[in-house]
């Protein structure tokens, strides 16, 4: 018996499988759609109509080869085009905020980083704006002296001198572009007011999460009396109304920052101080966490009062306060 080698065998195989894969390539290829009556037809072409609705592509049998889905028209391809600018402005907003929080977390350490901060850009501003009020002091009686001159020479019949006059207007114009220089420098002023503003409220928000999720981590129960969740936008609304009320009965000073998201009391600034602060903070599902976090002033005087039993019933307290007055 005469048997083929394996070198043609392997020839053979591989045409075999080309006449095949030629085959299926060249197999024919049938529309299925429904016209414009609403009846299902099948033709080997695909007229320009039917192009433009769903469609089906079947083999002879007609099994689903593949299905083409409806071409979109131009006010969909438009709107399509505006809902991924929209996103695509989201996410970049989204990262925008992740990076100013990881600077805001490196930069500062603490609220008074913060307002140091703060002091020293005001401070900068503030030393400008004296700077240019001292010039107009200086140029208003640089002006006095030169309008009592030309004063003195009006009176007498004489004539101006060119350059007297032209001293006038030059003294009085720089008196007006120094006082807009002054207003631009307030304005200045309040922006970086409203910036440092915006940022101690968002470094609360953040180092209260980051507070609720390495004492949550740590099963931390004392820590857990501290948190308040809240479910709906009702009860929560109510719940921060009540923490507001919570913090200015049990905080020394006067609220300073209350929003929507944090509510804040005056720093300490004597040794039987206690400052207040509670973020609120989002959750799933609708369902809110208030935080609240003590501090005292800076001293062995001060952090025995954090750690008194005073303090500790009151952060006992704050939990069963909402709870009772939201029953």
């Amino acid at each position: 018996m005469n048997l083929l080698n394996p070198g043609r065998l392997a020839i053979l195989l591989a045409t075999l499988c080309m006449l095949l894969a030629s085959g299926s390539a060249l197999a024919k290829r049938y529309y299925r759609f429904e016209d414009a009556q609403g009846k299902i037809r099948v033709l080997d072409y695909l007229p320009a109509e039917a192009a433009q609705n769903e469609y089906e592509i079947v083999d002879e049998k007609g099994a689903l080869i593949q299905k083409v889905g409806r071409a979109m028209t131009v006010e969909e391809i438009l709107a399509e085009q505006e809902k991924q600018k929209e996103l695509k402005e989201k996410s970049r907003i989204a990262q925008e905020k992740r990076r100013r929080d990881s600077l805001l977390l490196r930069q500062f350490y603490s609220i008074d980083d913060i307002l140091r901060a703060q002091d020293s850009q005001l401070n900068a501003i503030n030393i400008n704006i004296a700077i240019q009020k001292s010039k107009n002091l200086l140029l208003k009686a640089q002006l006095f002296e030169m309008q009592e001159r030309a004063a003195e020479l009006e009176r007498s019949g004489k004539p101006l001198p060119a350059n007297l006059t032209k001293s006038i207007a030059d003294s009085q114009k720089q008196i007006v572009d120094n006082l807009e220089i002054v207003g631009a420098f307030r304005d200045e002023k309040r922006v970086v007011q409203e910036q440092f503003k915006s940022d101690l409220i968002r470094f609360k928000e953040l180092k209260a999460k980051q507070l609720v999720n390495r004492n949550l981590t740590n099963l931390n129960r004392q820590f857990a009396k501290q948190i308040y969740t809240c479910n709906g936008q009702i009860e929560c609304n109510k719940a921060w109304q009540l923490s507001q009320l919570f913090a200015h009965e049990h905080a020394t000073g006067k609220l300073e920052i209350i929003t929507d998201t944090l509510i804040l009391s005056s720093k300490p600034r004597q040794e039987n101080d206690i400052s207040l602060s509670l973020a609120r903070i989002p959750e799933k599902e609708d369902r809110m966490q208030i935080v609240l976090e003590v501090d005292c002033f800076d001293s062995d005087q001060g952090n025995a009062l954090c750690e008194s039993l005073t303090v500790e019933e009151m952060k006992q307290e704050f939990v069963p306060y909402l709870s009772s007055k939201l029953d």
